[in-house]
């Protein structure tokens, strides 16, 4: 049975579409925007004011015949979507939970881009799942695609492409063309959903896929996602077709051929078309220019893990800490309090924090990204102090680009042998978060995500479970102690004057108290003198 809608346009112009109920919403939405002449790209249908989800079938709806659909514009804010691909039986051998992988991402997401999201998770790149660089053998005479897992024929064999096959709202997505398509435009904007995957062998070489998917997907997403910074940043590489799994492929495939799918392709001798000798030519200035980086980025390393300054722990009976002399600390309490125009400022900032504001666009977002990325990348080192627990205070100078492996590293080269196996943690003051031992660029970087610039104080704490060390406990190397200096703080003339006029304001003081003295006897004496007398007043 046929359900049919009367979908309203913005502009209220009205466009009538019938599907079965068997049919999904996304086709009618696609039929109501062919109809109207619109982009189905750009719109959503709502129903009583409520978003309809694209993705569920027309029965599901349980909407009533004739049923008026609005068709309202897409929100350009992207939104988060939690999206399971089950993977085929074939790769339940995996282990994966419930054969099929999951991942949270925005709905502007490409179908390309998030099967090759969904290899790089956690749990599916340690089991070695493969999605996107499949190839079967074949050889050239074996017939249609569909038996592409035969190994009996004759001629060269060739590695052909498994295409992804995505199963979602009735459709099946395989092409190119389908793959560059978002999330959205398939029907997923909210919410969580399942896509199935199969593979279908395809009619092109692993080579010539791996060249058109470079060409157009992932070289086309590397120019969007670079286009809007130009401006401030250099031109991004475009990523590499994942040669690695291809690689794998081809190793693994080769391994399992048999015998005699191999006696053809010995007795094949001449080189075929797509073996060229194109790769040795450039190999070798890659490696050298690859071992070049490698050993000058090991010796900046290497460089920034010496410290650069060591303080001693203050002297016992040394009396009063040099801070303590400071100025500041001889300033009444009233000095310190906020006055009326700061006081003012902060409950300011108070009410303007309270206020409802507007969301940023996309493009203030990316602005300020850039803007944030422009600040760290003029950063050009970052001194760390580490504080240990036995008072020593270790300085370290890093460049640009060290993560919070680098730093614990650091830490590992000065600890004692006895405190050196032992896990600690490095905790910033006033932070929640402590710097992590991890060298992804990404998450730990000390200047980009732990945000920081000039100098920074860390503090050198244990670990959860190591016990408390006894008493006089070394936490630094003798060789690096023998280095230490004492914290020496100068003496300032501003310093000095303000000694000199607190003696005066005491000596002045001390006057004027015994000044005070000398009156009140006096007055006394004259008070018992007229009672003598008996001439004071009654």
């Amino acid at each position: 049975m046929a359900t049919s809608f009367v979908v309203i346009s913005t502009d209220l112009r009205r466009a009538t579409v019938k599907f079965p109920s068997g049919g999904y919403m996304i086709d009618v939405l696609e039929e109501a925007c062919t109809k109207l002449k619109l982009n189905a790209e750009s719109y959503q249908l709502k129903h009583a004011n409520k978003p309809i989800n694209l993705a569920d079938r027309i029965s599901m709806m349980r909407l009533p015949q004739g049923a008026k659909l609005e068709l309202v514009l897409k929100s350009k804010t992207p939104t988060a979507v939690t999206v399971a691909l089950r993977l085929p039986p074939s790769e339940a051998g995996l282990g994966l939970p419930s054969n099929r992988v999951m991942a949270k991402v925005r709905n502007d997401t490409p179908l390309w881009k998030l099967l090759r999201h969904l290899e790089e998770e956690d749990g599916a790149k340690q089991k070695g799942l493969n999605i996107t660089a499949r190839g079967v053998p074949r050889t050239s005479h074996t017939g249609t695609a569909a038996a592409a897992d035969s190994t009996v024929g004759s001629g060269s064999g060739q590695l052909y492409w498994e295409t992804p096959l995505l199963k979602f709202a009735g459709r099946e997505l395989s092409s190119l063309s389908d793959f560059r398509k978002t999330l959205s435009q398939v029907g997923i904007d909210t919410g969580s959903h399942q896509i199935l995957l199969e593979f279908r062998v395809s009619d092109m070489t692993l080579q010539e896929a791996m060249e058109a998917v470079q060409t157009q997907l992932e070289a086309a997403d590397a120019n969007a996602a670079s286009a809007p910074s130009t401006k401030t940043e250099p031109a991004a590489v475009a990523p590499t077709p994942a040669p690695a799994p291809v690689q794998a492929e081809q190793s693994s495939t080769s391994d399992t051929k048999s015998p005699q799918a191999a006696a053809p392709e010995t007795a094949h001798t001449a080189p075929e078309p797509m073996d060229v000798d194109t790769v040795p030519s450039t190999a070798p200035p890659t490696s050298t220019s690859t071992t070049t980086t490698t050993t000058t980025a090991a010796s900046k390393t290497t460089s920034d893990l010496h410290p650069v300054q060591v303080w001693s722990p203050p002297k016992a009976g040394a009396g009063m800490p040099a801070a303590a002399s400071l100025r500041w600390t001889k300033e009444p309490e009233s000095a310190f309090a906020p006055s009326i125009a700061q006081m003012k400022a902060h409950q300011k900032q108070l009410e303007e924090a309270g206020r409802n504001k507007r969301l940023k666009s996309d493009e203030e977002i990316e602005e300020e990204k850039r803007e944030r990325e422009a600040k760290a990348a003029a950063v050009s080192r970052v001194d760390v102090r580490i504080r240990f627990p036995d008072g020593y205070t270790v300085l370290w100078s890093f460049a640009n680009g060290a993560t919070g492996a680098t730093l614990h590293n650091a830490v590992r080269n000065v600890l004692a042998p006895g405190v050196q196996d032992q896990a600690f943690r490095l905790a910033p003051p006033m932070s929640r978060e402590s710097i992590q031992d991890s060298a992804d660029s990404n998450k730990h970087d000390l200047v980009r995500h732990y945000g920081m610039r000039g100098g920074m104080v860390v503090h050198f704490l244990r670990g959860a479970d190591v016990p408390a060390p006894p008493a006089g406990q070394a936490y630094v190397k003798a060789a690096v102690a023998a280095l230490a200096q004492d914290i020496v703080i100068p003496q300032t003339a501003a310093d000095d004057d303000d000694d000199d006029d607190d003696a005066k304001e005491r000596a002045a003081a001390a006057s004027r108290a015994a000044g005070d003295a000398k009156k009140a006897n006096k007055t006394e004496a004259i008070n018992k003198m007229s009672k003598f007398l008996r001439l004071a007043k009654k």
